[in-house]
Parts: structure tokens; sequence; C-alpha cells
């Protein structure tokens, strides 16, 4: 081949490896094997088509569609609970709750199937149920002391429950986070000058982040 002037001169380089070995190394250095969830659908569809079983956890397909889960949770929940991926929809419904169910196509809920769709939908209704009852009871009241207000602990419980009610009606619900928690709760502290009534705030508050913060976000 003529080489064009000012062009680098080509290389040959005599190649050892196997084909097989030859195409990883060729993804590899491209970045070339990221396909988008359309393709691994279709070639999840092909497999089926031609009767071939799909691979088990230590496949790639797995780690792929695992991997657009972050971006695409409700398409990743669906496709693997389609073809029994168990646990790519375990790993994958964690996911989710950053989504409303209301995003759930009909064609995703035919997807994934009845039972997937069930569970899915336990989660985000379980979590939300946890986070009431985590939530509920306020702050303890302390021992007497001279320089408390003897209605202190009852203006608590009402800014407590004030509090309460507006976390539980905030949008997206099952996927408030801890830091969001301690936010709200710290209106409760607001304007209280006894060191008891605020680390007995504290102390609830720190129970309930690490309450919520154990509740099962998987299905």
């Amino acid at each position: 081949m003529a080489q064009s002037p000012g062009q680098p001169a080509l290389i040959t380089i005599r190649i050892t490896e196997t084909s097989q070995v030859l195409n990883v190394v060729l993804h590899i250095i491209y970045d070339m094997f990221a396909p988008n969830m359309v393709t691994i659908s279709e070639a999840l569809a092909a497999l089926d088509k031609y009767q071939i079983p799909i691979p088990g956890p230590a496949s790639d397909i797995w780690t792929l569609v695992l991997r657009h889960a972050p971006s695409y949770p409700i398409q990743a929940y669906a496709l693997a609970a389609h073809h029994d991926m168990e646990s790519i929809c375990i790993e994958t419904s964690r996911y989710t709750c950053a989504v409303s169910l209301e995003t759930i196509t009909e064609a995703d809920a035919l997807t994934m199937g009845s039972m997937f769709l069930r569970k899915l939908f336990f989660l985000h209704l379980g979590r939300c149920e946890a986070l009431k009852r985590v939530t509920e009871a306020p702050p303890k009241p302390h021992r007497e002391v001279r320089n408390c207000r003897e209605d202190a602990h009852a203006s608590i419980v009402r800014a407590w429950a004030l509090v309460v009610a507006n976390i539980l009606v905030q949008p997206m619900l099952q996927n408030i986070q801890v830091a969001q928690l301690r936010e709200m709760f710290a209106g409760t502290m607001q304007g209280r000058t006894c060191g008891l009534c605020i680390d007995s705030i504290r102390s609830r508050v720190v129970e309930i982040c690490d309450e919520w913060s154990a509740v099962k976000s998987t299905i």
C-alpha cells in the first residue's frame, strides 16, 4: 500500500494469540464491549430463539445487565426477571428505589412477570411502612431538672409529630436518605436551651438513622 507523505510508517506485528484471545484484547483496548440495554435484550432474546441456555452468573452477560442498573433500574430488573437471573434481580432492585413504580410501563410489567412485579411492589411499599414505624415514636422524656420547662417534652412531641408528618408526604419515600432524616429532625432542636432535651432528641435521631439503614433495600 502506498504511504502518504508525512504519515508514520505502518508497523506489522505478527500475532501468535488465537482469535478468541485477540478479540478480548481488542475489546479491552478500545473499550468496545459495552452494549446498551437494547442490544443486551436482543442478544438474550436470540439465545432463547436458538434454544441456547442463558450462561450462569459467572458470565459477562450478567455483569453487563448489572452495569446498566443504576441508569436503567426498571429495564434492567425486568430483563433479568424475564430470563430468571434472580441474583441480578436482587441486586438491581435496590436501584429501583430511586424511581417511582408509576414509571413501570405495561411492557415492563409483562417482561418481568407477575411474581417479580409483586416482589418489587412489596419492596417499595414495605420500605415506606418501615419508615413510618421507625420514625413514629418521639424522644423519651428526661428526668426532671430545674432549668427545663414543665411543658418542654410536650413541645418536643408536637414538633416531632409535625416533622414525621412532613417526612411521610415526601416523594420517593422508599428512597429517603439518612442525611435527609437528620436534617429534617434537626428542626426539633431549634430554640431549645435544655441540654438534656437536646441530647434526647439527638439520641432518638441516631436510633432512627441506624434502624432505617438496616431496613432491607432489596427484594
